[in-house]
């Protein structure tokens, strides 16, 4: 699990309220209360505290079960022991899926429990694009913009430097969203909430605006089925290049 990746969702522990449980057993069958740190398509970092941290050895196997008042049920899934990191307060884990159905089931129920402005944004692929044409100004035509990512609260877009010029008004944007298998682009409204100058182009971050967004809740729906696909991909590419490393090279035949 690239450490990077660990970093498009994060869980704030310290988040009243909205705290997810994680248990494991020890040798003894006694269940262990952890707390979980951060999350990924791949697996789950987890935060265990002495004395009762438990001992679990890198490549261990195991059964865990996440639970939250906030879940509508446990979820349980078989992990495997990838990183350990004792601190003077508290010992982590990550932890690998080994379950891929698990992710396409419970990812998006966990989501919701997370800081949606660290909603999990994914890159679009050759497989699986996104194209995007942005209205900034009212009466202005639209322009084709490059996708760099797109997350269930908002996109990230690239567009030509001149553009930010000519700004003079921060206004919402009319978005238009097109995604693999839609007949038609998803029409959305959209606010800048940062920028930033790269080379020839301008970047924008811009968060979807729910109340000016007609059928919002369908839209919404729309674009998780696509992260789930992206995210779905990025597994199975992570899992392909686990099996190849894992193979070893090929085996020379005897002469």
């Amino acid at each position: 699990m690239p450490t990077g990746r660990r970093e498009i969702y994060h869980y704030d522990p310290a988040d009243e309220g909205a705290s997810v449980s994680v248990v494991v057993c020890d040798d003894d069958d006694h269940r262990i209360v952890g707390l979980l740190v951060d999350l990924t398509p791949e697996g789950i970092g987890a935060r265990f505290f002495p004395p009762h941290a438990p001992r679990l050895s890198l490549g261990e196997e195991m059964d865990i079960t996440l639970s939250s008042p906030e879940l509508k049920a446990t979820a349980t899934t078989r992990v495997q022991v990838i990183e350990r990191e004792d601190g003077p307060q508290n010992r982590d884990y990550q932890l690998l899926f080994l379950d891929p159905e698990y992710v396409e089931s419970q990812l998006l129920q966990l989501k919701g429990l997370f800081n949606r402005r660290n909603a999990y944004r994914v890159k679009p692929t050759l497989d699986l694009p996104a194209k995007a044409v942005v209205a900034l100004e009212p009466g202005q035509p639209p322009v084709k913009a490059y996708v760099r990512d797109v997350s269930m609260t908002g996109i990230c877009l690239a567009l030509p430097r001149e553009l930010e010029l000519h700004r003079r008004a921060d206004v919402q944007a009319a978005v238009a969203l097109s995604l693999p298998g839609l007949e038609s682009p998803l029409g959305l409204r959209a606010e800048i909430r940062f920028r930033r100058l790269d080379g020839d182009a301008v970047v924008y971050g811009m968060e979807f605006v729910r109340q000016t967004t007609p059928e919002f809740a369908k839209i919404e729906d729309r674009i998780a089925a696509y992260v789930m696909s992206v995210q779905r991909a990025e597994v199975a590419r992570s899992r392909n290049r686990e099996r190849y490393i894992g193979s070893g090279p090929p085996k020379r035949k005897a002469q």
